[in-house]
């Protein structure tokens, strides 16, 4: 009898210890409409969790393996939106959330996560580092559609700007060999090929051995080429004639499209796959945009970079992708990497009624503000 005592007591911490605990409020819960809080947990088994909501707060405690991704999805008032949130092992977190009027709150932000776990930190401060990274790609390419500087010097700023960004995930690998969120942060590299088995076989065993460690040996033994020497040279094609674009629809009827047939004032090509979480976060902005835009001379073709059919099918329907919405399914290997530059994921270009192409890279309020500028500017 005291043995089972003694066991079970030792017990205790073992379980403890592979829990996390994510509790939260609602900072705005006069908007609280038929609410709803999930936790989808993906990784080698999918779950979701329903949250327990009790007036303006909520509450979820829930026990994994390992550290893994998940997203916290939120259903209210018939709108739903989502946040990642990497969960680790005996860690909590705590969220606020804002149902509406998110411009209110948080620099602009609809949420606020604060966590001392170590996998959802060095996660996101990566991230934070390669935004502003891109915001400064952005910033340049405006500086040179309004003439304040040459290609040449584009070409310089955004080669440099390019080579910091693949360079941060290989120092990642080298300052965090230890960190489950490593592994998953090296496949979104965009620079992705073979030339990161190094960088993996210098992470940690028990990293290596993880889903995400797993998950990135797997996709480095499928890659067979690097998806920088796919580019054929580093300058930009802003300012070049739009190239065909082909693919199937999901439905399998092959489109074709180029400069003779778009038949739009404006166009929208934009590059995305299933798996890469920003380019999803921008389908769910590209939904509104379509419909704001839907009696215009605006229009959006996308192009996914999956391989897998069913994937593609799967996130073009909880994406919401009403419009034009194409692929080969040859993934890094399609013409599409070589012929648009694809360096990195989302890609975006715009395309207008010549045929030329005049943004590369526009998101968000960006993207909003370009498209109404245009067509207000081009009767």
């Amino acid at each position: 009898m005291k043995t089972s005592y003694l066991l079970f007591i030792i017990l205790i911490p073992i379980i403890s210890f592979s829990q996390f605990k994510i509790q939260g409020k609602i900072i705005d819960p006069e908007n609280k409409e038929n609410l709803e809080i999930n936790l989808s947990i993906r990784g080698e088994i999918e779950k979701t969790i329903p949250v327990k909501i009790n007036d303006a707060s909520f509450f979820l405690e829930y026990t994994i393996d390992e550290p893994i991704n998940s997203m916290l999805q939120i259903q209210n008032a018939g709108k739903s939106k989502s946040v990642k949130i990497l969960v680790d092992r005996n860690s909590s977190y705590n969220v606020d959330l804002v149902l509406e009027d998110e411009q209110k709150y948080f620099d602009d932000k609809w949420f606020k996560i604060e966590t001392k776990s170590s996998y959802y930190q060095v996660w996101r401060n990566f991230y934070d580092e390669q935004n502003e990274l891109y915001l400064k790609k952005r910033n340049t390419l405006s500086l040179f559609e309004v003439g304040k500087i040459s290609k040449k010097e584009l070409d310089r700023q955004i080669d440099a700007i390019e080579f910091n960004i693949t360079q941060a995930f290989k120092k990642l690998a080298t300052e965090h060999p230890d960190n489950y969120a490593t592994p998953y942060i090296i496949t979104g590299a965009p620079d992705f090929g073979e030339h990161y088995f190094p960088y993996f076989k210098a992470l940690s065993q028990n990293v290596r051995t993880s889903y995400w460690g797993r998950t990135l040996k797997s996709r480095l033994e499928d890659s067979k080429t690097n998806l920088s020497n796919n580019t054929a040279n580093s300058s930009t094609i802003l300012g070049s004639r739009f190239a065909v674009l082909k693919g199937n629809t999901l439905s399998g009827n092959y489109q074709e499209y180029s400069s003779a047939n778009l038949n739009s004032k404006l166009t929208l090509i934009d590059f995305w796959a299933s798996w890469c979480g920003p380019c999803r976060k921008e389908n769910t902005a590209l939904s509104v945009l379509n419909k704001n835009y839907a009696k215009s001379e605006f229009q959006i073709i996308s192009f996914s970079l999956d391989t897998n059919q069913n994937k593609w099918e799967k996130a073009s329907k909880i994406d919401n992708i009403t419009w034009k919405n194409i692929s080969d399914l040859k993934g890094v290997k399609s013409y599409i990497i070589n012929d648009f530059q694809i360096k990195q994921l989302p890609r975006n270009i715009l395309v207008n009624a010549e045929g030329k192409i005049i943004a590369l890279d526009k998101t968000g309020t960006n993207l909003k503000d370009f498209v109404s500028e245009y067509l207000n500017s081009n009767p």
